[in-house]
């Protein structure tokens, strides 16, 4: 019996006033192929996360935080990890962006 992993990426933007905003999806990351793993072969689960505080100005800032889980075969583990930093540096760029879009009104 064979097992399908799949990966798990969270995504939190904290406002200074409190407010805060968590996306939680399970998608395909760019440069990891989900495969079918036999149940016998052991699998670490890697994960990858980054943190950008934003200066909002009138002093007020975000703080987003965007987090990636993916169960890998062990002699995997250095490709895998490389993926998932890219991965979670080009999502953080992507709230970055929608956070700059946000605030200018444009779309």
């Amino acid at each position: 019996m064979s097992e399908q992993v799949k990966p798990e990426v969270t995504v939190t933007r904290t406002y200074k006033n409190g407010q805060v905003l968590t996306l939680e999806e399970s998608e395909s990351l760019p440069g990891i192929v989900v495969k079918q793993y036999p149940a016998n072969v052991p699998l670490a689960k890697l994960t990858q996360g980054t943190r950008l505080t934003k200066n909002l100005g009138n002093f007020e800032s975000v703080q987003i935080y965007v987090e990636a889980t993916f169960p890998t075969p062990l002699e995997e583990i250095e490709e895998c990890h490389k993926a998932l930093l890219a991965f979670v540096e080009q999502k953080l760029a992507e709230q970055v962006n929608v956070i700059n879009l946000h605030r200018t009104g444009k779309k």
